[in-house]
């Protein structure tokens, strides 16, 4: 099975992150889904324009965080959509989540 990468934001910025990884059968997970580095507020218009992030669809299989911070816009997404991360990762944003620091959002949909 061939696998193709689409950058969807972040190859021209700091911060922003959003890979979508597509395989040849239509099947797709998305890598890293972070707030851009000069956005003011975290609010769902900064979604990057992926088929299926707010809206069930079949084919968008997961979102896989690859480092703490690129999480930041999970907040916003279609709760069907499984987040996939590390145990750290997931152990420091509880810890952030007790302070109520900023996108410090774990879902419970989040597996480890």
């Amino acid at each position: 099975m061939k696998v193709s990468l689409c950058i969807r934001r972040g190859a021209d910025t700091i911060g922003g992150t959003c890979i979508e990884v597509i395989a040849s059968n239509g099947e797709r997970n998305i890598l890293d889904l972070e707030m851009p580095l000069d956005a003011e507020d975290n609010d769902a218009d900064l979604l990057p324009n992926v088929r299926g992030l707010t809206e069930r669809e079949t084919s968008l299989l997961a979102l896989i965080v690859s480092y703490l911070d690129h999480y930041t816009l999970g907040k916003h997404i279609d709760p069907a959509i499984p987040v996939y991360m590390g145990a750290a990762a997931n152990r420091i944003m509880q810890a952030c989540k007790k302070y109520r620091l900023p996108n410090s959002l774990v879902s419970p949909r989040c597996h480890f």
